[in-house]
């Protein structure tokens, strides 16, 4: 059981995110709804790809309901292949984050990072979900952030993410 140094490791490196990248306040306040009454519900992951993660959520992607919800997809991660050509079709928005802002080697790390939670902050999510945390560095530090109202996570990776940040833990 390494939960309590889950903890404390996830709120050093929400500090750390938090003193770096102070220009996303994290928890910001709840958004009004989209004009036809949708709540905007995102899905951050590196692995919107041919992957387990994938197999296991692609589900709540695909059977939430389009009349309640709009749906975001950020992909994290640089491989693109044709299931995340399939995620990207089910959602409203789809970003190729890991492919259009993280893959760009001749910017810092931290401008692409922070032109990442640009993203995410700009869509004014009322939902982020997070299908794993801790396999992908770019997912953690995105979830210690903090850039929606409230965060939940899957199962994908089973460990605690120790994270202050995370509202909710979703499992099947």
């Amino acid at each position: 059981n390494d939960r309590d140094l889950q903890v404390r490791f996830g709120r050093m490196a929400a500090g750390v995110v938090a003193a770096r990248f102070p220009q996303f306040g994290a928890g910001p306040a709840m958004p009004d709804p989209e004009p036809d009454g949708r709540l905007r519900v995102g899905f951050l992951s590196a692995h919107l790809r041919q992957h387990t993660v994938s197999r296991l959520y692609a589900g709540w992607i695909e059977k939430l309901d389009r009349r309640r919800f709009r749906l975001f997809g950020y992909h994290v991660g640089e491989h693109v292949d044709r299931t995340s050509q399939l995620l990207a079709g089910q959602c409203d928005d789809f970003r190729y984050v890991g492919r259009d802002i993280m893959a760009t080697p001749n910017r810092p790390y931290a401008e692409r990072f922070a032109d990442l939670c640009r993203a995410v902050a700009n869509d004014r999510l009322h939902v982020l979900l997070f299908p794993e945390i801790g396999m992908d560095p770019r997912t953690y530090l995105v979830a210690a952030r903090g850039l929606a109202p409230v965060q939940a996570v899957g199962i994908g990776h089973p460990v605690t993410t120790g994270l202050p940040t995370m509202d909710y833990f979703l499992s099947g």
